[in-house]
């Protein structure tokens, strides 16, 4: 479980450097090219609403893309969990054991 628990975390951790690397931002300068190509009235002179139409969509697409990071951060929540819970090599669960401490709690 200890495992698979670490396979997972350096899964989501490689998919999370995967998406700000390359994803990301490719996916920004395509869905900009496209907004100046497409959606932007023809000529010299934009007007302000026509621009700022264009921005609002172009940043609403992007914050709907970003959270794509969720996924990797949720596979390596899971892979913490498991990794963190899993049993060790004889079978018993780590735990903080207080046995042998003269110290009062709170002190």
């Amino acid at each position: 479980m200890k495992r698979l628990g670490f396979s997972l975390l350096f899964l989501g951790f490689i998919w999370i450097i995967y998406l700000v690397l390359f994803d990301f931002t490719a996916y920004q300068y395509t869905l900009t090219v496209y907004y100046e190509k497409s959606k932007l009235p023809e000529g010299e002179q934009i007007s302000r609403k026509d621009s700022a139409t264009a921005l609002r969509n172009l940043a609403l697409e992007l914050k709907d893309r970003n959270r794509l990071v969720l996924l990797p951060g949720c596979l390596m929540l899971s892979g913490g969990l498991l990794a963190g819970c899993s049993s060790s090599k004889h079978g018993k669960v780590s735990t903080f054991s207080t046995k042998g401490s003269t110290s009062a709690p709170g002190s």
